[in-house]
């Protein structure tokens, strides 16, 4: 009998080949179930992650990458804090801790921020993690590198690039790389 959900987890994962995850964060979790995770035959490659209560990038970021560091992908969706472009900013040098990692998800509740800065923030993330091919940003907001920079996937999610919605030439939905 399992006395606690992360004694649960750890006896359904110990050495068998995990590689994909999903996992909720609740107020007090201490990211015991993190840990759990570590008796995995194989390194986790996918982790979903639903944070519940007011945690920061600057504190969940070190400890995924302590207890993950071989993640290919990482989606991290928000319920409850709410992130600035400034803390997402922020966090990039983080990023730096996954050497592997290639497609970053960070949705929140209640995003801020225009389309500039999310250029900026994506840029950012992959300066300091220079793996990543594919960012999804709090608003939804699909991200990849083409020729050297950060372009917005304008098909399906209506970002607009220039005036009035046309591609007027500005570099509205892109940011550079390097």
């Amino acid at each position: 009998m399992c006395s606690s959900p992360t004694h649960g987890s750890r006896q359904i994962i110990r050495g068998r080949p995990v590689q994909a995850v999903s996992l909720s964060l609740y107020p007090g979790d201490e990211y015991q179930s993190l840990a759990a995770l570590t008796s995995s035959s194989t390194p986790i490659k996918r982790l979903t992650i639903l944070i519940l209560d007011n945690t920061t990038p600057s504190d969940l970021l070190p400890r995924i990458a302590t207890h993950l560091p071989s993640l290919e992908a990482l989606h991290i969706v928000a319920l409850v804090a709410q992130y600035d472009p400034d803390t997402l900013r922020g966090s990039s040098t983080l990023l730096s801790a996954f050497p592997a990692l290639r497609y970053l998800t960070f949705m929140a509740s209640n995003a801020t921020g225009s389309l500039e800065e999310e250029a900026s923030i994506a840029a950012c993330w992959a300066r300091s993690c220079p793996t990543l091919r594919t960012i999804i940003m709090p608003q939804g907001k699909v991200w990849f590198p083409m020729n050297g920079r950060w372009i917005c996937d304008t098909s399906d999610i209506g970002c607009t690039h220039g005036k009035n919605g046309k591609d007027g030439g500005s570099d509205g939905g892109a940011a550079e790389t390097n």
